[in-house]
């Protein structure tokens, strides 16, 4: 009784890790399907103004790295898939193998946003500041000043220093107002944002690479995780793939 109560609980055990990489794996391949349509969408927004300023070759880079990532990824859910659901040993060891390699390239990319944490916050500091200046240009593209207009709102700030970047205090967006109005001065005094966002920007940045390490830690700890539940599958279904 006692061996039928093991071998019972281990199907009931080995049937729960199935259905976990089978979810997981769905999640992946959706996840790929995204960062897929992310390559999609730079390709069409690879002539707008804030893109312009990038190098033709670092553009194709970048887009050509996303689709690689977003194809290895619906390969990694699809393998997942049908390896939980086949129980092959064969899938499971190829799965664990690549699963693995993503685990690695986690690891790499905390530590690479760790190092270069500050030049990525002088970079967005940059950028910002040069834009804010160039926000009443007629040159301009839409999407930077709507870009600046959702920084502003949400950091509840104004230019880089303060509203003096934008001349004249009526050239001054109405993003700089805590109230939706048509235009900054129509904004009452007391609801205006008159702080910089320098200072707000830089500390915005910082817990965007706090959370972006803490995301991918436990992107990392899912990863080990998922790895350990396919090796316990592969074992499992080594039966199966004998009479397969």
């Amino acid at each position: 009784r006692i061996q039928i109560l093991f071998e019972t609980i281990g199907m009931v055990l080995k049937d729960c890790v199935r259905v976990f990489l089978f979810l997981i794996n769905i999640i992946t391949v959706l996840l790929g399907v995204a960062v897929t349509t992310i390559g999609i969408l730079c390709i069409t927004k690879a002539h707008s103004e804030p893109l312009k300023d990038i190098e033709h070759s670092t553009l194709v880079s970048f887009v050509a790295f996303l689709f690689v990532i977003g194809v290895f990824i619906l390969v990694l859910g699809f393998i997942g898939c049908f390896g939980s659901i086949t129980q092959s040993p064969r899938m499971m060891c190829l799965y664990m193998s690549l699963e693995t390699v993503i685990m690695i390239l986690e690891v790499a990319a905390v530590i690479g946003v760790l190092a270069y944490r500050t030049k990525i916050k002088s970079q967005a500091d940059e950028g910002f500041e040069k834009y804010v200046k160039k926000y009443n240009d007629n040159t301009t593209d839409e999407d930077v000043k709507k870009a600046i207009d959702v920084i502003q709102e949400n950091l509840e700030c104004c230019g880089y220093n303060n509203t003096a970047d934008y001349g004249l205090i009526s050239n001054a967006p109405a993003s700089c107002c805590l109230e939706e109005v048509p235009s900054y001065i129509s904004c009452p005094a007391n609801k205006r944002f008159t702080e910089g966002c320098r200072d707000k920007l830089a500390s915005f940045v910082n817990s965007l690479v706090v959370m972006f390490g803490a995301v991918m830690g436990l992107a990392i700890l899912l990863s080990a995780i998922t790895i350990l539940g396919a090796c316990y599958v592969r074992r499992s279904g080594e039966q199966y793939d004998k009479i397969a």
